[in-house]
């Protein structure tokens, strides 16, 4: 067995020696290149310009003369205090130009709602604050005050029966009574108006209906049968939610001379959760599309500033005041934000108003289907569910505003040593920079100086201190480390 082993060995040897020699003799400079000592790693470093936009010119400042304490590690020295260079690097802290709104009364000169579409407001009204995910609404596409049927599945919650098994039952009987109301129009219309010897469902249908004078309204109406999930509890959470970011938002929209009532459209766009991402791309509480998001934010591979409320609310106000600009009323530029400034222009030419009713119900252009058609129905009625939120859901317990201070790093830096010296867990510091997408976070990454970070209130002093002190650290390891390298080689 041994020298099996031995020959065997020896053949292996054979074999990568003559493939040594073969690459040597035809290609030496691949040998020569791997026998060379690879580089050191080098970690990460973000373009400062792929964070922030670039700051204006400014006169270098020279660091302090020593390295600065921080955290529990070392000991700040007595009568601690950061050096006025590194102050200038503290951002002002989060503040509110002015308290809160609590409700606000609707304008109706600059909202108004027009009684062609007071149906369609009621309607979403109805979703918003009467019914609840258990229940789904049977409606009418074009007529939302047409409801069939409202099925209620809430007795499924305490039925012990898990998710899937829950939404096969859901699904089974929205599938049975959405045929049973298709079967119920087929037959309406086939009786070409004779309302004698209908069941009870076909009874009711035709009384829904006895308000159009239109002998294919059945026809269409099988056509334009639609399932609508209440979002009760839903609005509830975005109400409460909406807290922390609202005065920043009105804050913003007041700074541009833009109604406040436009911060409500943020409720129809997201219900204010700002990881929401839609089927087409569209990231956010004000559900920013990449491409129009790039117009006004940054949006690369390091950061994606549609998730941070702050930043993309002040792109939002800029976007609404630029459709207004172009269309001339508040709805026609709500409208336009889901369907395009083009789109309604094109409306209004082709049908000589910008009378917000006579588009939605008379417009029949490419594009402008249903979401076109219930957006600025949708806003208005969240608009009146929010400024009235206690009449529907009772007192509710707000969220606080969010508070933040923002430094400008004084050198490189890394969010894991920037979260160690808050002592804050990476999850905490990536809710302060929603922002800021999931590899800037990994360990080998350094933000570039001059980068802003938020921190929690009152720590920006001790992150900009800590910073400093890291770098300091690693020049005069890395001095160490070379000067100890010089040494050896002499």
């Amino acid at each position: 067995m041994f020298w099996y082993r031995f020959g065997a060995g020896l053949i292996i040897l054979t074999i990568a020696g003559a493939f040594f020699y073969w690459e040597y003799k035809f290609f030496p400079e691949r040998v020569v290149r791997s026998l060379k000592p690879r580089p050191t790693y080098q970690a990460k470093q973000i373009p400062y310009q792929d964070l922030v936009a670039p700051p204006p010119s400014k006169t270098e400042k020279s660091p302090p003369a020593k390295a600065i304490a921080f955290k529990r590690s070392y000991e700040e020295p007595e009568g601690f205090q950061l050096t006025p260079p590194l102050l200038d690097n503290l951002v002002t802290p989060s503040h509110l130009d002015t308290e809160p709104t609590p409700t606000i009364v609707p304008n109706q000169e600059l909202f108004p709602i027009p009684d062609t579409i007071r149906h369609a407001v009621d309607f979403w009204k109805n979703i918003y604050a009467t019914y609840s995910s258990d229940q789904v609404v049977l409606h009418d596409k074009r007529y939302l005050q047409v409801v069939y049927e409202v099925l209620d599945f809430s007795s499924l919650r305490q039925s012990g029966l898990d998710r899937s098994e829950i939404y096969l039952i859901k699904k089974r009987t929205l599938n049975e009574k959405m045929g049973a109301i298709r079967r119920a129009l087929k037959k309406l219309h086939a009786s070409r108006g004779n309302a004698t010897q209908l069941d009870p469902l076909e009874a009711k249908i035709w009384k829904l209906w006895a308000f159009l004078e239109d002998s294919n309204k059945f026809k269409i109406a099988n056509k334009e049968l639609r399932s609508q999930t209440g979002i009760r509890n839903r609005f509830i959470t975005a109400i409460q939610r909406s807290g922390a970011y609202m005065p920043y938002m009105e804050d913003t929209f007041r700074s541009y001379q833009m109604p406040l009532e436009l911060t409500r459209l943020a409720f129809v766009e997201s219900m204010f959760e700002n990881k929401a991402l839609s089927k087409t791309g569209a990231a956010g509480i004000w559900q920013f599309m990449p491409a129009t998001a790039k117009l006004f934010m940054k949006l690369n591979e390091w950061v994606d500033e549609r998730l941070d409320p702050l930043i993309a609310t002040d792109s939002a106000a800029r976007l609404l005041k630029s459709n207004y600009e172009l269309l001339g009323t508040w709805p026609l530029a709500i409208n336009a934000y889901n369907s395009g400034p083009g789109r309604l222009q094109k409306a209004v030419r082709r049908l000589g108003t910008d009378d917000i009713g006579e588009i939605i119900t008379r417009y029949k252009g490419s594009g402008y289907g249903f979401a076109s058609r219930n957006f600025y129905p949708s806003f208005a009625a969240a608009l009146e569910v929010v400024s009235n939120y206690q009449h529907h859901f009772g007192n509710l317990p707000i969220y606080e505003p969010i508070t933040y201070e923002v430094v400008k790093l004084p050198t490189k830096a890394r969010l894991a040593d920037i979260a160690d010296i808050l002592e804050l867990d990476m999850a905490s510091l990536q809710d302060l920079n929603p922002s800021f997408r999931r590899k800037l976070f990994e360990n080998d990454v350094y933000l570039p100086a001059e980068a802003t970070v938020r921190v929690p209130l009152g720590d920006g002093a001790r992150v900009i201190a800590g910073v400093y002190n890291l770098d300091l650290i690693q020049q005069v390891s890395l001095s160490a480390d070379n000067t100890e390298s010089t040494q050896k080689n002499n």
